[in-house]
């Protein structure tokens, strides 16, 4: 196993380890830690992720970034390996 592999397997555990409600208040203190950004608040255009598993929650970060008229592009993720990891992404004009 690689330094890398090692790390993102210790990473995963220590996510795994956290609870339902932790995840879900740390994701409500990012969106607003976001929403308050200066960068953020003076923008047009925000590059984003839609989370899955148990990421950080982005789905009311983007609806209030919606809601205050941003436009806000997420990345097209393709070409899952046997672990669910993303492993390519493909620009959406093509």
């Amino acid at each position: 196993m690689t330094e890398k592999q090692q790390v993102r397997r210790e990473i995963r555990e220590k996510i795994n380890a956290t609870s339902e409600e932790y995840r879900s208040k740390a994701s409500a203190a990012i969106t607003l830690n976001v929403l308050t950004m200066p960068e953020v608040r003076d923008c047009k255009t925000i590059l984003a992720y839609c989370s899955v598993g148990k990421e950080p929650a982005t789905l009311a970060l983007i609806s209030k970034l919606l809601e205050e008229g941003k436009r806000v592009c997420l990345p097209l993720c393709v070409d899952l390996d046997e672990e669910g990891h993303r492993t390519g992404i493909v620009d959406a004009r093509s």
